[in-house]
């Protein structure tokens, strides 16, 4: 079975509705976290909030992995916006 295990996390500056994201995918949980390929990525968003850039993070993070590829798919989140439609524990 191949796995992605994606890491997604946002921080929004609210009063300039500005935020980064980042990700980092991992196939292997034993990865080596110092080699250049198991890096996190990073990218500002711009017009947004934290609900809306947890969401932007998650999108990009999907489309830039590709997991169509892999068999199985975790998504670890800390946000209810990406679970849980804002309501309810996403842990």
């Amino acid at each position: 079975m191949k796995s992605l295990l994606l890491f997604t996390d946002g921080s929004a500056h609210p009063p300039s509705r500005i935020g980064y994201g980042a990700y980092l995918a991992l196939s292997d949980l034993n990865a080596d976290l110092e080699a250049p390929e198991n890096s996190a990525r990073v990218k500002r968003f711009e017009n947004t909030s934290s609900s809306q850039l947890e969401i932007e993070t998650l999108i990009w993070a999907l489309r830039a992995t590709r997991p169509v590829s892999y068999t199985h798919l975790t998504l670890p989140t800390n946000t209810n916006a990406c679970c849980c439609g804002g309501g309810g524990v996403g842990y």
